[in-house]
C-alpha cells in the first residue's frame, strides 16, 4: 500500500492491520523520522511505531526508503531481509520461514533512482542492460 509518507495513513493502516489480525504490512513510500542533522543518509531512520508490529528497512539507507515491511509480532514465522535484497532504497526483499518452508515477498517502489542513473526499479534490476 502507498501511504504517501504520511504518518496518520501509516498509524490508520496499522491499526486496520491489528484489527483484521493482518500480520504483514507492505508498505511503499512510508513515512520516516527525518534524517540527522548534516548527514545525507537515513541509517537512524524510523517509520511509525505500533506495539503490534516491528518493521525492516532496505538494505541501503543511503537514499530515502521508499519501501518497508510491517511484520506482527504474534506472527510465527521468522521474517527477515533476505541476503539477495539489492542495496536500493526501492526493492527491499524479505525471506518468510517456517519449519523447512520459506518463501520471499518482493516489495518493489518501480520508480526512478534517487542516485540519478534515470532508470526506474524494475530497469535497474529485471531487465538486462546490454540489449
Amino acid at each position: 500500500m502507498n501511504l504517501n509518507c504520511s504518518a496518520p495513513a501509516t498509524k490508520l493502516a496499522l491499526q486496520v492491520a491489528t484489527k483484521l489480525k493482518i500480520n504483514l504490512v507492505i508498505v511503499q513510500e512510508p513515512w520516516l523520522t527525518q534524517r540527522l542533522p548534516n548527514t545525507m543518509d537515513y541509517l537512524n531512520t524510523r517509520s511509525v511505531l505500533h506495539p503490534s508490529f516491528s518493521q525492516i528497512l532496505p538494505a541501503d539507507l543511503t537514499y530515502r526508503p521508499r519501501t518497508l515491511v510491517y511484520i506482527a509480532k504474534s506472527f510465527k514465522p521468522l521474517v527477515t531481509i533476505a541476503s539477495s535484497s539489492p542495496q536500493d532504497s526501492d526493492l527491499l526483499i524479505v525471506d518468510v520461514i517456517e519449519g523447512q518452508s520459506k518463501i520471499q515477498l518482493l516489495n518493489i517502489y518501480n520508480e526512478k533512482d534517487q542516485a540519478e542513473i534515470d532508470l526506474y526499479t524494475l530497469e535497474r534490476y529485471l531487465f538486462d542492460r546490454e540489449l
